[in-house]
């Protein structure tokens, strides 16, 4: 979910492609680093509009432009800088439940610097506020906190499973 394509992918499978009849959503965003733009949590707010369309061979067919059904966020310590500005979002703006434990708290703006050697330097080079608010060293909270001490241990993920419990009740 680092970059618009990916963006623009999720938006045509949810609304026009395999997974537009679904009833709910779990968006993974755990050990992501970074690159989501805060902008992608427009997709998930409730709709503005809803446009019907009826054409004489085909069946008629709805369009709002957004997901505005239930979907559930998963984060955890490795959801870092833009994914943790697109969890802080979505959680301002309580559309849906955030599941598993705080975020990274590394959100800082960076630049890449190429080395000799083929290596890259990634170096802070400002500081980042949201509404006046430090997230660097401090990370977003989930609103139900989900430890996941051994990744896929046996396959369990308990954080999943309360997700999709949280949707089931939905």
């Amino acid at each position: 979910y680092a970059g618009e394509q990916y963006h623009a992918n999720l938006k045509e499978i949810l609304l026009w492609g395999q997974l537009k009849d679904c009833d709910a959503l779990v968006l993974d965003l755990r050990d992501g680093w970074g690159g989501a733009n805060v902008d992608y949590v427009n997709f998930f707010r409730p709709p503005l509009i809803e446009v019907q369309s009826q054409s004489r061979n085909v069946e008629s067919s709805n369009y709002s432009g957004v997901w505005g059904r239930p979907v559930v966020l998963l984060v955890n310590g490795g959801s870092r800088s833009g994914k943790e500005l697109f969890a802080y979002a979505f959680k301002k703006l309580e559309l849906g439940k955030i599941v598993g434990s705080r975020t990274a708290g590394a959100v800082v703006a960076g630049q890449f610097i190429p080395l000799s050697n083929d290596d890259v330097l990634y170096l802070a080079v400002a500081d980042v506020r949201v509404d006046g608010q430090r997230l660097e060293g401090n990370g977003v909270e989930p609103d139900i906190l989900v430890e996941r001490p051994v990744p896929y241990a046996a396959g369990a993920d308990p954080q999943l499973e309360k997700a999709l419990e949280i949707l089931a009740r939905e």
